[in-house]
Parts: C-alpha cells; structure tokens; sequence
C-alpha cells in the first residue's frame, strides 16, 4: 500500500497496483489498488498475459510509451482500453520473484526513464522489507517450536507411565504451536509381530472437529504464550490419568485401539 502510494504519487499516474506472485499456482493476485472503477473486474492474472505478466516472467522492467504501437499489440491486454502509457517492474531478487508493479496513464509518452528507475528503486526497498518480514516470521515460528517441545519434554519426564509419555507426545505433534496436524495415531509392535493401535489424538469426524477441537482452538492453542502451552500440557496428562483409571477414551482413541495390523 505504501510503495503504491509513493510510485502513483511521484509518477502522478492515474492508475496503480501491486500483484503479489503465488508460486503454487503461478499466477498473480492484485493486493492493492488506486484508481481503478470498482467496475474493472481485477482478478487474478497468469504469467503470460499482458506487459505485467511479462515483466514478471522476464523479472525486466518495461516501459511502454504507446499501448498502440504495433510492436505491442499481442503484448498489451487492454483492462483499461483508455490506457496509453504503461510501467511495469517486478519485485524480485536472487531468491525470486514477489511480485510486480504497475502503473498506467491514459497519455501518451507518460511515464519517463526517471520514473522507471524510481520505481525500480522502491521495488527493491519492497523486497528488502518483505524478505525480512518472513525471516522474522520464520524465526519466530521456529522459537515457537522449540520453546513448545521444550516444555513437552519437561512433562514427559515427570510422568512415569509410558502411555501418559505417548500422550503427551502426539499432543506436542497435534497441538498448533507443536507439529499442528489436524490427528495422530500411535501404533506398538505386540509380541506377535503385529502392529497394534495404542493411542489415537484428534477429532475422529467432522462435527466432533467444529465442536469440541474447535473450541480447544479457540481458546488459543496456537498461542505463544508458555502458561497457555503449559495449561493444554497439564488437560492432556489429566485426561490421560482418567483413562487409564477406566474413563471412557475419545471417540478417535477408542476406535485407533481396536485396530491390529499384522506384518508381513
């Protein structure tokens, strides 16, 4: 929103975005927007559509002074058929691509080398800010994990009783700020060779997953505060005990109990 706002402003264009690169689809999604009628339907674009889409896919500046030059007519996808001057720089470094932004203008000769290289030097501020962004994202999550594994660890070794250890285990693996899957099935070798269930964690269906794990989530176990982790830790050990004392297990627990598998 920010960079937008500067390039629109300092290029005086009448119209800007930015498309942010999704590269599990290849595509481009626009995330800010100025100037466009709410009528443009703006939605995604793909790499090989239009002057953005090839200074995407070449990570190349372009600068079109005529949108009706021959030389860019199977180029130019005319959103806004008005639109006569166009600039496109991609958000990209050694790391790859981010995304792209463009502005147009519907005069001629508009935009200038001057603001083309002004651009280009705010997508580089941009990418800066978005890769420290996600390093940080990254290094808070791992902090996250392994302070979360931390206290797990701890727990376990205060019980004594094996099942009481597994169950803590798979929680630290199901619960958000461990591993966070949706289950987790534990299965022991018997003395017949068979693997045989021995806990199961998570909702066993759908409606048990909107109801009763939904509301664990809601109250906050993706959280990254230590007594919050320290609380579903403690439930986990509880309902553990009460089991093992003949209180019915969940309904995943029970079912994951009854089956065998025999190895070949």
């Amino acid at each position: 929103e920010v960079m937008l706002d500067c390039c629109t402003q300092v290029a005086k264009a009448s119209l800007g975005v930015v498309l942010k690169y999704s590269s599990d689809d290849n595509l481009l999604q626009p995330c800010a927007l100025r100037g466009f009628p709410d009528s443009v339907p703006f939605n995604v674009q793909s790499m090989d559509r239009g002057v953005v889409g090839r200074s995407a896919s070449s990570r190349n500046p372009i600068l079109l002074t005529d949108t009706s030059s021959s030389a860019w007519q199977d180029v130019f996808w005319p959103l806004i058929p008005s639109t006569r001057s166009e600039l496109a720089v991609p958000l990209c470094d050694e790391q790859g691509l981010i995304g792209v932004v463009n502005l147009e203008d519907e005069r001629k000769s508009f935009f200038t080398s001057e603001d083309q290289t002004f651009v280009e030097m705010l997508a580089v501020q941009c990418v800066i800010a978005v890769r420290s962004v996600r390093a940080h994202d990254q290094i808070a999550r791992r902090v996250r994990y392994l302070s979360a594994f931390s206290q797990a660890a701890r727990r376990v070794s205060e019980v004594p009783e094996l099942n009481l250890k597994l169950r803590l285990i798979l929680t630290a693996v199901t619960a958000g700020d461990g591993l966070g899957f949706s289950r987790a099935m534990l299965f022991l070798k018997d003395h017949k060779g068979a693997l045989v269930g021995t806990l199961g964690l998570g909702p066993f269906d759908r409606k048990e997953a909107e109801g009763t794990w939904g509301a664990l989530s809601e109250r906050r176990i993706r959280s990254t505060e230590d007594d919050e982790w320290v609380k579903l830790l403690t439930a986990a050990r509880d309902f553990g005990m009460r089991v093992d004392e003949g209180e019915s297990d969940s309904p995943l627990g029970t079912v994951v109990k009854q089956i065998s598998i025999g190895i070949d």
